[in-house]
């Protein structure tokens, strides 16, 4: 089922959800946040990450968990390695550390999705043979002290911004030494760009929808590789943002749908220094529930689809994808949207 394409809107009122439109290009002297320091590289995308990471470290193997967007088994597939899931439960909490057990005595690499990672010791050479990935980090591009003890940090921040391409490897590790990074192909540099303006100019008159068919072909195509971000978004990314601005407007927008669906969301508080992604809630009968937010024009994503992609015997998390639905909660909407959002959640979740 196709978010922005599945259903005609009810009414004149302009979508709620969906990728970024490029922003207006404007200086904006603010703080520049600590992901873009000297310690990251800036990638096409958060999947060239990955792909580096497996290709440098050359790790004996790789532990993932059970609950993980598909986008992140690609990447390691392309940089030929195979994947061992460990498991993630129904709250997104990992139920045990008997996995653990089966690392052999060679160098194990273990992303990590979610904060309460059963393991705290941070491998270096010589030492314990693990290195910690965070990839949770993916988003949450704005939050404090995000996976801090992770040796690498994964940032995908056209998640949060209005960037036509970029991920960012952080390496808190000095494992991975310094790559030669090449340019993107430009076909799909300029097709990324192409639909981050239409969505602008959508936003802006309405009008086609090609944006949206753009921006999914790009997805299918994007380049997994030692490929560098584009100077656009770089440049977006050092002056073209008010971080202290968007990160209050989600934090804000957040709670407001906390206060009208507590009882639906998977996280019942968030922590201070915490910036949201999105309002991820836990429905029965959630296409059902999502198809009624399509025909009022908003548009949550799944985080994430896992059929045919993790293993079936890893049941909690595969319950766990058939009810999760991420609320959109972003900066670019206000108090009335985030009310009309949580109207027709509740009427749709209630049936009421």
């Amino acid at each position: 089922m196709n978010a922005e394409n599945s259903t005609t809107e009810k009414g004149a009122q302009a979508i709620v959800g969906g990728m970024f439109g490029l922003p207006e290009l404007q200086w904006i002297n603010g703080r520049v946040p600590g992901f873009l320091d000297d310690a990251s590289l800036m990638l096409a995308n958060a999947s060239c990450g990955l792909w580096l990471l497996a290709r440098e470290l050359n790790p004996g193997r790789i532990w993932m968990p059970s609950y993980l967007c598909e986008s992140m088994v690609t990447a390691i597939h392309a940089a030929g390695r195979e994947i061992q899931f460990y498991e993630v439960g129904y709250d997104l909490h990992i139920p045990n550390g008997d996995w653990l057990e089966r690392i052999r005595p060679e160098i194990s690499w273990c992303l990590s999705i979610i904060s309460d990672s059963p393991w705290t010791k941070r491998w270096q050479p010589g030492q314990e043979p693990m290195v910690l990935v965070s990839s949770q980090t993916r988003q949450a591009l704005l939050s404090d002290n995000a996976a801090r003890d992770s040796d690498f940090l994964l940032f995908s921040p056209r998640k949060f911004l209005g960037v036509p391409d970029g991920g960012l490897l952080r390496c808190n590790s000095k494992v991975i030494s310094r790559v030669r990074l090449n340019q993107a192909p430009v076909a799909w540099t300029m097709k990324v760009l192409e639909a981050s303006v239409l969505r602008r100019e959508f936003d802006r008159h309405g009008g086609s929808r090609r944006w949206f068919d753009l921006r999914r072909q790009a997805d299918s195509e994007q380049p997994i590789g030692a490929y560098a971000m584009s100077q656009l978004t770089e440049n977006l990314l050092r002056f073209g943002f008010d971080y202290e601005e968007i990160s209050r407007k989600r934090i804000e927008n957040y709670g407001r749908l906390l206060e009208d669906l507590r009882e639906f969301a998977l996280f019942s508080s968030m922590p201070a220094g915490v910036v949201p992604l999105g309002f991820p809630i836990r429905v029965a009968h959630r296409d059902r529930v999502r198809q009624e937010l399509f025909d009022h024009a908003i548009y949550p994503p799944i985080h994430w689809p896992i059929d045919n992609i993790v293993p079936p015997q890893f049941s909690e998390s595969h319950r766990l994808a058939a009810e999760i639905l991420t609320l959109p909660c972003d900066q670019r909407y206000s108090r009335a949207d985030m009310a009309r959002i949580a109207s027709i959640t509740r009427h749709a979740g209630t049936g009421s």
